[in-house]
């Protein structure tokens, strides 16, 4: 069915607001996907046509990046193709006047040494920044010393970029990142490695790296002035993402034929295991049945015997 969400002109907010109501932080036990997202005039799916004026990929870049919000929301674009890359139809030859395939790049090498799957997040729950200007979104897993987060200048949306587009409540003034951002739950007093993703209008990006010192309660403060005047939004990783992250698999050692009880040694326990199910129609070596004919005799007896000490 058709869900309208309210914030058509915000698209980072609009994929936010789609995670609070059906993400992690609802009633919903599993990852979560919506299909069939696009922006549309109505219930008629009528497509947007003014979105494709948006030749830089704003709209694109905010709700990819918007993604990293704790609710986990998956989202799955699919109305219509030509808002991404023009192609209407796919009609070969294609127009090809805006193509925004590549805003995916970013967000797939930002994202790809991430330990997600492994748990320990919990919301970034920034402080010290002014919401009416700035948006900051992001997860953080303390004890492993990590962080991410994305902080985006809230006048950047697709229709302040283009200009003139009818009901637009932003206009884009080519206002600068100001102010600080705090992130608590640190270990006090301790330097981390901080690495900033820096885009401009045109989703053009840079990354610069720095080292932060948490102050004595465990915060560590990102000033958003040292970033580039131009930048318009930035993906922030916290911690050390070259450390080795694994999960070490559990071996269960090789069952030893005739071993009925599972201790590793075939002896005389075994022995009166096979022969108090000696006859009967049972099956599996926990019963005696060595070799899972579905009956316990002989044949068992002498599979006993051949690793009998084994």
């Amino acid at each position: 069915r058709c869900v309208p969400l309210t914030d058509f002109y915000d698209e980072a907010q609009a994929t936010i607001d789609a995670s609070s109501q059906w993400g992690t932080q609802s009633n919903t036990r599993w990852p979560t996907v919506r299909g069939e997202t696009g922006f549309v005039v109505d219930n008629n799916l009528v497509q947007d046509s003014d979105i494709r004026k948006d030749t830089n990929g704003v709209w694109l870049h905010n709700f990819l990046w918007a993604g990293l919000n704790s609710g986990g929301l998956i989202e799955s674009y699919w109305f219509e193709n030509f808002h991404i890359y023009d192609c209407p139809g796919g009609v070969i030859p294609c127009p090809l006047t805006f193509d925004h395939r590549d805003r995916f790049k970013p967000l797939s090498d930002f994202l790809v040494n991430i330990p997600l799957n492994q748990g320990g997040y919990a919301d970034i729950g920034a402080l010290g920044y002014d919401n009416n200007s700035i948006r900051v979104i992001g997860q953080k897993n303390t004890p492993k010393k990590l962080a991410h987060l994305w902080i985006q200048n809230k006048k950047h949306t697709w229709c302040a970029v283009v200009g003139g587009i009818s009901g637009c409540p932003q206009t884009w003034d080519l206002g600068r990142l100001t102010g600080s951002v705090t992130i608590s739950g640190f270990t006090v007093n301790e330097t981390l490695p901080v690495e900033y993703w820096q885009f401009d209008n045109g989703a053009n990006l840079t990354k610069t790296n720095s080292q932060i010192p948490t102050n004595n309660q465990g915060e560590l403060i990102i000033n958003l002035n040292n970033l580039a005047s131009v930048t318009t939004d930035v993906g922030v990783k916290i911690g050390n993402y070259d450390q080795s992250i694994s999960i070490t698999p559990t071996i269960s050692p090789t069952p030893i034929l005739g071993d009925a009880n599972n201790d590793g040694r075939v002896d005389g326990a075994d022995y009166v295991i096979w022969l108090t199910h000696y006859n009967q129609p049972v099956s599996g070596p926990s019963n005696g049945d060595f070799n899972n004919s579905g009956v316990v005799d002989g044949a068992d007896y002498v599979i006993w015997l051949s690793n009998y000490n084994a």
